[in-house]
């Protein structure tokens, strides 16, 4: 404020804003720094398995987590006394598992014909 023989003036200055400014001091809005939270994709089944037993496969993933594709396959394991002799561990649908919680992917088994997830292997 200025004050000048009893009379009192107060100076504005109007606000900058991009168009009327290209250097560092122009005003910025807040959404306009922070990149868009990209749309979080559908989950996607095995192309074997019907509709609902997809459905069983999404039901067993969990809260926030997606499949991000799915497959019918046979988990074999090596004999501990025979490393040339492969047994069947389990059958089921395997899922690359985008787990949003735990900020991980995962290759998730599940028998989905028993309601159950039985192995698993954070990537």
């Amino acid at each position: 404020m200025n004050s000048g023989g009893g009379v009192t003036t107060t100076l504005y200055r109007q606000p900058t804003t991009l168009s009327q400014s290209n250097g560092p001091s122009a005003i910025v809005s807040p959404s306009s720094r922070r990149p868009r939270k990209k749309e979080r994709p559908q989950n996607q089944g095995a192309t074997l398995l019907n509709a609902s037993e997809n459905e069983i496969l999404y039901s067993l993933l969990g809260h926030d987590c997606i499949s991000l594709a799915a497959g019918v396959v046979q988990l074999l394991r090596a004999d501990p006394h025979n490393a040339r002799v492969w047994t069947r561990a389990h059958v089921g649908v395997v899922s690359l598992v985008k787990d949003y919680p735990k900020r991980s992917y995962f290759l998730r088994l599940y028998e989905i014909f028993k309601n159950k997830f039985v192995w698993e292997q954070m990537l």
